[in-house]
C-alpha cells in the first residue's frame, strides 16, 4: 500500500512502524534460518500420520497467497495510474526528487518491493508456523492413543515418551519463539494501520479495496496462527485428562503418581518465551488494536 502526501502523520507514522516491524522480522527470519532446519529435523522424529484435510486447508490457505498480493499490487498500480496528482509530493525515507514523475515512480516500486519482499515473508513464516503447530498436535494425538491401547500400563516407558515429546516442544519453542512475536506484531499491527486509514476523508476506492483485504488477510493469518498454536496445549489438556482414567498398575504405583504430575504440567508455544500463545490472546490483541485505533481518533476530533 502506498504513502501519499495528504495522509495524516498518525497514518504514516502506522505506515513506518509496519514497515519497520516486516524488516526486523526478515532480518530475524534470515539470521535463524538454521533454526527452521532444526526445527524440521526435529518434527522429523514424530510417526505422523498423513492429514488430508489439513493439507487441502494448507494448499488452500497458499493459494489465497496469489490472489491477495496480486489484488495490493494491482490496486497500488490503478492508484498510480488514474489520480498520479495525488501521490505527487511524496517524500520517500525524507527526500524529495526534483521530478515529481521520478519521485512517484520509485514510491510505487518500492511499495511493491515492500509487499513482495518483506510483507509475503511473514505469512509465509506464519504457514510454516502453522505446519509445525499441526505436527505436534497430532503428535500428542498419536501419544493418547497409545498410552490407552494398553491394558497394563507402563508408567515409566509412558513417561519417558511424554518428557521427549515435551522436550521437542520447548526445543521447538525455543527455536521459533522469537521470530513469532515479530510474525504476530506485523499482522496485528495491519489492523491499527488499517483502521487509521480508514479514518481518513479523502482515500479513494482502490485504496479502500487494498485496506479491507490487508485487513482482512493478515488478521485471518494471525488468528490461525494463534489458533493452532492454542491446538497444541488443547492437545496436551486432552493426554492428561485422558492420563486419569488409566488403571492402576500396583507394581509401581509411585510410578504412576510421577507421570500423573508429568502429564498435568502446562504445555504451550510462546511469544518470545513468556506471553503463551492462547486464543485469548487472539481477542485481546485485536482488541486493543481496534480500541487505541479508535480512542486515538477521538482524540485527533478534539
Amino acid at each position: 500500500m502506498m504513502v501519499n502526501a495528504w495522509y495524516s502523520s498518525l497514518v504514516l507514522f502506522g505506515y513506518v512502524i509496519m514497515n519497520v516491524i516486516s524488516i526486523i522480522h526478515r532480518y530475524f527470519l534470515c539470521n535463524n534460518s538454521s533454526r527452521l532446519r532444526r526445527v524440521a529435523k526435529l518434527l522429523s522424529e514424530f510417526n505422523i500420520q498423513n492429514d488430508k484435510r489439513f493439507l487441502k486447508q494448507i494448499y488452500l490457505l497458499m493459494g489465497c497467497f496469489i490472489p491477495y498480493y496480486l489484488l495490493v499490487i494491482a490496486t497500488t498500480v490503478v492508484a498510480f495510474c488514474r489520480k498520479p496528482e495525488k501521490f505527487a509530493g511524496t517524500r520517500i525515507l525524507g527526500f524529495q526528487f526534483p521530478d515529481k514523475n521520478i519521485g512517484n515512480i520509485i514510491n510505487l516500486m518500492s511499495s511493491i518491493f515492500q509487499n513482495i519482499f518483506f510483507s509475503m515473508p511473514v505469512n509465509t513464516f506464519v504457514l510454516f508456523y502453522i505446519t509445525v503447530c499441526h505436527d505436534i498436535s497430532q503428535a500428542f494425538n498419536g501419544y493418547k492413543e497409545l498410552m490407552t491401547i494398553q491394558s497394563t500400563p507402563n508408567y515409566l516407558y509412558l513417561m519417558n515418551i511424554y518428557h521427549s515429546l515435551r522436550n521437542i516442544v520447548s526445543d521447538v519453542d525455543g527455536h521459533l519463539n522469537c521470530i513469532v512475536l515479530w510474525a504476530a506484531l506485523s499482522n496485528v499491527f495491519c489492523l491499527y494501520f488499517g483502521i487509521s486509514a480508514f479514518s481518513e476523508p479523502d482515500m479513494f476506492i482502490e485504496e479502500k479495496i487494498c485496506t479491507s483485504a490487508m485487513i482482512l488477510f493478515n488478521t485471518l493469518m494471525f488468528f490461525l496462527m494463534c489458533f493452532w498454536a492454542d491446538k497444541v496445549s488443547c492437545s496436551a489438556a486432552a493426554v492428561a485428562r485422558e492420563a486419569h482414567w488409566l488403571p492402576e498398575n500396583r507394581n509401581s504405583s509411585v510410578t504412576h503418581i510421577r507421570y500423573l504430575f508429568a502429564v498435568n504440567q502446562d504445555v504451550h508455544l510462546s511469544v518470545w518465551g513468556f506471553l503463551p500463545l492462547r486464543k485469548g490472546f487472539i481477542f485481546a490483541s485485536v482488541g486493543t488494536m481496534i480500541t487505541y485505533s479508535v480512542l486515538i481518533k477521538d482524540i485527533r476530533k478534539f
